[in-house]
């Protein structure tokens, strides 16, 4: 769990603080992805979006979303917030390009306006939530040869910020 915290530089009185961490997939004590959980984008992607990128630049440890796609638009009138890959919205471009996954549900009663045969356009990293177990899986695999790799039994234990 060490291996989650990120080192604070200036603070006399913490030397570390927790990101944006609402669920771990680890296998053993290797921590594989943070799933960042948000029931709409409104406000708080930006959020998920920082920590990710704190996480990329510190860490081998992926940060997906997991979301309903919600929708935006006028009442009652759902249009996907992801837009399509070949016409996303500039919340699809950002996770593309700070995320490591986008894991869509479109649970009816939190996609207000959504009808049948609506739903988020896949492609890319935007994906059905359903998909996220086996990536998970994926990512144990490569994770755990990279670490058997880089001798991390030595570093068991260890913050990020004993690395620096």
């Amino acid at each position: 769990w060490k291996r989650l915290c990120l080192p604070l530089k200036v603070s006399a009185i913490e030397d570390h603080v927790w990101g944006d961490i609402d669920l771990v997939a680890v296998k053993g004590d290797i921590p594989i992805a943070i799933i960042s959980c948000k029931v709409s984008l409104h406000g708080r992607f930006t959020e998920t979006l920082f920590w990710s990128l704190l996480y990329r630049i510190l860490t081998r440890i992926k940060v997906v979303l997991a979301t309903p796609d919600a929708g935006r638009g006028r009442e009652g009138q759902w249009v996907s917030e992801w837009g399509t890959p070949e016409n996303p919205t500039k919340d699809r471009l950002l996770a593309e390009s700070y995320l490591d996954g986008v894991y869509v549900e479109n649970v009816e009663e939190w996609c207000k306006g959504i009808r049948p045969g609506q739903g988020t356009i896949f492609g890319g990293i935007v994906r059905p939530l359903s998909e996220l177990p086996e990536d998970i899986k994926k990512w144990a695999e490569e994770a755990e040869k990279f670490y058997s790799y880089h001798g991390a039994k030595e570093d068991e234990g260890k913050r990020l910020s004993d690395f620096f």
